[in-house]
């Protein structure tokens, strides 16, 4: 497969991971009547809803989409700049066999 393939696929990881973070913790926290102001707080109240386990499962969860984050998007970001301005990409290449000139 291509780097664009990788990149996209990532991005798609990510968005669906963040999605189904956002759905199951706000069924939960709304079926307990649970106010929440930030993800300590979400973690918080998701261990004596959903169990001793969940609010382990939320914070890895969270990790794990940032983690996602941190790596491919700047990867598409270099990847679609250098696209666009006509310059050879690829993360297979090194400096010398991609060089930018003008």
């Amino acid at each position: 497969m291509s780097a664009k393939v990788y990149v996209i696929v990532g991005c798609l990881i990510t968005d669906i991971v963040a999605i189904f973070i956002i759905v199951t913790t706000a069924a939960t926290m709304q079926a307990a009547g649970v106010s929440i102001n930030d993800a300590k707080d979400a973690a918080i109240a998701l261990r004596p809803l959903a169990g001793q386990y969940a609010s382990v499962l939320f914070a890895f969860g969270l990790f794990n989409a940032s983690i996602f984050a941190a790596t491919i998007l700047p990867l598409a970001t270099a990847y679609y700049v250098c696209e666009a301005l006509g310059f050879e990409a690829g993360v297979d290449k090194s400096f010398q066999e991609a060089p930018q000139t003008q």
